[in-house]
């Protein structure tokens, strides 16, 4: 036998192959996991594993501590999101949950309490009222960590929402008590912030008054700054729910008192004050009599001059530059019958003072008695700002422009083309499509004839030169409109004609296709009739378009157009749509041809208007009185406007050297011999004889010159006249104006 053994040889090779599905052997890869690696693969397994992984991790999180907690508690919140209809493995998962919550003994109670926030608005009142509430109570003790009272807050907003106003009363008014007097400066600060969710829950305010009010007084008064902060930010939302009574005796002298201290002082919580002031004003003017509404008033101006003070710290020198920007964001929050502004150009110094002033400037407007006065400064914005401003001023110059044409068109044309010129070089394609969008309001402030020679040309340009097709669209839109009050059936035909031939007969296939974006403009603004005259025989000629895309779009379009027709009347429009739609289907050799058919089909479902219909009739009627020929003559209204403009223009010269709002060039009006205004900026301190007397400018307003370093609009307004009344070189835009005396 030992013989046999010693006559075998002997292998030194070893079996490879083997080894190596060894390695890829599941069993064996289960005995290589840990115990974190065990429970995320068995959560992300079968039924029977999830509900074994979740049973254990109370187990789990006490052995292997945080890492447990940042990794398994991610794959748990995951299963139990993806088997949402599976009960088992939720009731499973809420009893784990309440035993780690109970454990006092596991460090990660406070990271289920954060996972209680997000369950908590879930579950049902009872459970709330039973499971939840008697867990905030515990957590909001002082005995408890920095981190639980913490979470208490958090629990204490979020359960407001969820129980009734006596239940917040009773259970949650106690514990916001005590966590506004909590030692710890975090968990005073949590609390102010959630104070005005406790407030609107209580519905009553006499229980508001009763349970927070003096919390609110408590955290105002705080010495820590951040709590001050947070309890100044959150007041306001409180304010409605307090008794008139409240508001009147404690909350207003309490603002009153920490506004004037922190003037005098000039401390970190001024730039807060200047934030809310605004605010907090408007919440209190039920309850303000005149010697109130004048100390607020005095004291928005002491605000503003002290944030004009010069300072060479540069963390001071911040905090004045934004209560400035803080000032001009609650301008337009002042009362409407007590609206006034600061001396020296203290708005235009700083970029966001204009970005406020230029995003709220018309309720500025619409709330300002002498809107006169109002023009030299929206020029100013427009002229010295960045292009940020100019676009937040675009965004609401619909509201704008009636205003300031409603008294004078002097220099208005050219600063809007100037606006035009200055947001198409610009990336803010939206700031540019909003200027055109919203020019359009300019039909019910201007004369057709100045329509057609100022604004039409720069119209036209943007429909063929804008960069973003919502800009050209927005520039169409515009301009169907302005053509739409033209009654010279000549001049409504060249506008037809730009879209014939410059639109939809461009060798480019992006105009081609622009011209879509006005067929459906012109069928939301004029009558069917026009559409079926003037453009729909253009329309159907681009069915045979050789770029693909536009025949597809084209077919696409003519359900749209079936809607607008009326049948029988527009019985051969029918027709002609369908042959149009049998001929590209005959034609048509690339693999678009199913979607044509279903464009087809589409077009065979959708329905006609009926015969009576009240909004075609409607612009049908509107459309002859606009074109009729007996519309008032607009060279009359016109130079009535610019006389009424140029009589109120030379009158105010003089009352605008004593103007409470200057501007950084000085505007003077001076008339000379021949009957032309022209405007000029002056920089010298030097006086400028007119027709009025003398004007001076202060040598010191070189000192609130903008600070910025953008760069400034490319386009000059240096020299800018009037609107022409009788005569107008549309190819110069010539600013002069000739009187109509003249």
């Amino acid at each position: 036998m030992e013989a046999n053994i010693e006559d075998r040889p002997i292998s030194n090779g070893l079996d490879w192959d083997k080894l190596f599905k060894m390695a890829e052997d599941p069993d064996l890869e289960d005995l290589d996991r840990g115990p974190i690696e065990t429970a995320i693969a068995h959560l992300e397994g079968k039924e029977v594993h999830k509900l074994s992984a979740i049973r254990n991790l109370g187990d789990l999180f006490q052995s292997e501590g945080e890492d447990a907690i940042q990794r398994v508690l991610p794959a748990v919140q995951r299963a139990l999101s993806e088997e949402r209809s599976n009960l088992d493995l939720h009731c499973e998962a809420a009893i784990v949950f309440k035993g780690i919550i109970q454990n006092d003994k596991l460090l990660s109670a406070a990271a289920w309490l954060e996972t209680l926030v997000d369950v908590a608005e879930r579950v049902s009142l009872e459970s709330v009222k039973q499971c939840i509430v008697p867990v905030v109570q515990q957590q909001a003790e002082p005995a408890q960590r920095v981190q639980r009272r913490i979470i208490a807050t958090k629990l204490l907003q979020k359960l407001a929402d969820i129980l009734p106003a006596n239940e917040v009363r009773k259970e949650l008014g106690p514990c916001a008590q005590i966590l506004c007097q909590d030692a710890n400066a975090n968990v005073r600060t949590s609390m102010a912030q959630r104070l005005p969710v406790i407030a609107k829950a209580l519905k009553n305010s006499s229980d508001v008054v009763s349970l927070l009010l003096p919390c609110f007084v408590q955290l105002y008064k705080d010495d820590d700054v951040t709590v001050k902060e947070a309890c100044m930010n959150n007041i306001a939302q409180c304010i409605p729910h307090f008794t008139n009574e409240a508001k009147k005796n404690t909350v207003f002298p309490l603002i009153k008192k920490s506004t004037e201290q922190s003037l005098e002082q000039k401390d970190e919580t001024l730039m807060v004050i200047a934030k809310n002031f605004g605010e907090w004003c408007y919440t209190l003017r039920d309850v303000l009599d005149k010697l109130d509404l004048c100390w607020v008033l005095n004291t928005y101006c002491k605000i503003g001059q002290a944030a004009m003070v010069k300072e060479e710290n540069a963390t001071q020198k911040l905090m004045l530059t934004m209560c400035r920007r803080m000032t001009g964001f609650n301008l337009p929050v002042s009362f409407s019958g007590e609206l006034f502004f600061l001396q020296k150009h203290m708005f235009l110094s700083d970029d966001e003072v204009r970005l406020s002033l230029a995003s709220s400037y018309h309720e500025i407007l619409m709330q300002h008695d002498a809107k006169s006065e109002l023009l030299q400064p929206f020029i100013e914005l427009i002229r010295g700002g960045s292009p940020e401003v100019v676009a937040k001023l675009t965004l609401n110059m619909d509201k704008i422009l009636p205003i300031l044409y409603g008294f004078t068109t002097i220099q208005l044309d050219r600063i809007l083309i100037g606006c035009n010129q200055l947001l198409r070089g610009t990336g803010a394609w939206r700031s540019h499509a909003a200027l055109l969008e919203n020019i359009s309001v300019l039909k019910t402030c201007l004369p057709y004839t100045q329509l057609a020679d100022t604004f039409i040309p720069v119209l036209q340009k943007e429909v063929l030169q804008a960069r973003a097709i919502p800009c050209r669209v927005a520039a169409v839109n515009t301009l169907l409109q302005f053509m739409r009050e033209q009654p010279d059936l000549k001049k409504r035909e060249e506008i037809i004609d730009f879209f014939k031939i410059e639109v939809a007969g461009h060798q480019c296939c992006y105009r081609r296709m622009l011209y879509l974006d006005v067929v459906e403009c012109v069928l939301k603004i004029f009558s069917r009739k026009f559409f079926i005259k003037y453009f729909l025989e253009k329309m159907l000629s681009l069915i045979q378009d050789k770029v693909s895309n536009i025949r597809l779009r084209t077919i696409r379009m003519l359900p749209l157009v079936k809607k607008y027709l009326i049948l029988p009347d527009d019985e051969e429009v029918l027709l002609s749509l369908e042959k149009a739609v049998r001929e590209v289907l005959t034609t048509e050799k690339q693999g678009s041809t199913r979607q044509l058919l279903q464009a087809a089909c589409e077009l065979s479902r959708t329905e006609a208007r009926a015969k009576s219909d009240k909004e075609d009739a409607a612009r049908e009627k509107e459309e002859e009185r606009l074109w009729s020929q007996d519309r008032d003559s607009p060279s009359r209204a016109k130079t009535d406007l610019i006389r009424c403009s140029l009589r109120h223009f030379c009158r105010s010269s003089e009352s605008r050297n004593t103007s409470p709002w200057r501007t950084q060039r000085r505007a003077v009006a001076v008339v000379r011999p021949q009957p032309v205004v022209v405007m000029r900026s002056v920089f010298e301190s030097r006086p400028c004889c007119g027709k009025h007397g003398c004007i001076y400018i202060d040598n010191d307003f070189h000192q609130f010159r903008s600070s910025s370093n953008l760069r400034r609009p490319s386009y000059s307004l240096s020299r800018v006249s009037s609107q022409s009344t009788l005569e107008r070189k549309p190819g110069h835009l010539s600013m002069k104006v000739r009187t109509a005396d003249s």
